[in-house]
């Protein structure tokens, strides 16, 4: 029903702009639009998510490589409620990173290696 991107770099917010663009969607910003761009920083919007009682069935994250955010986020994301019991949270890193196995109610169900990259698939419904 609705997608909320979640990007830091400003740059980067502009091509996503720009894609939308030539794909005929509509976005107006953070609102209650079924599709909204945060420009903000990944761990200040997971609180605001919060604070506005945002639930999510799919998070996608794909933090810089060389800062070893994947467990960062995964706290992060188990730390507010903005999930719902039987979420998934697909996580792309560095493939030297190295992601547990469990982290919270979150437990990983598939992992892969591809090329310089690691995605790893989360199962939120462990408690």
């Amino acid at each position: 029903k609705t997608v909320t991107l979640v990007e830091h770099d400003p740059h980067c917010v502009e091509v996503i702009q720009g894609n939308l663009k030539l794909l005929a969607i509509e976005c107006s910003g953070i609102h209650s639009d079924p599709l909204m761009i945060i420009p903000a920083d990944a761990f200040v919007s997971i609180k605001q998510l919060a604070k506005k009682n945002k639930k999510y069935d799919i998070v996608f994250l794909d933090p810089p490589f060389g800062y070893n955010l994947g467990k960062k986020a995964l706290k992060a994301l188990g730390a507010y409620d903005i999930l719902h019991a039987n979420c998934f949270l697909l996580i792309q890193v560095e493939k030297n990173e190295i992601l547990p196995k469990q982290e919270g109610r979150f437990q990983i169900v598939r992992a892969k290696k591809y090329g310089a990259s690691h995605l790893a698939v989360y199962h939120g419904g462990v408690s």
